[in-house]
């Protein structure tokens, strides 16, 4: 299974136990779009395999993790 690791926007380094951040489980066959909305700011587009769209728009990094170890990264930046 793979899940997104979207981190929040505080000024810590994105391994500090006091970071925010949103886990989301994705379901099998979902398809990940990663890209830059106005300013440059991360946009994450998920659509399940019943064409089901979800959107995020997150305040820092993103990891892509398979069984908790992450496969991905895509960085935040504006």
């Amino acid at each position: 299974m793979l899940t997104l690791k979207m981190m929040g926007g505080e000024d810590l380094a994105d391994c500090s136990t006091s970071k925010s951040f949103t886990l989301v489980d994705l379901a099998p066959g979902s398809a990940i779009a990663f890209g830059r909305g106005p300013g440059g700011t991360p946009e994450i587009s998920v659509t399940s395999r019943d064409g089901e769209v979800e959107q995020w728009a997150p305040a820092g990094n993103t990891y892509v993790m398979q069984d908790g170890k992450t496969i991905s990264t895509f960085s935040y930046s504006n």
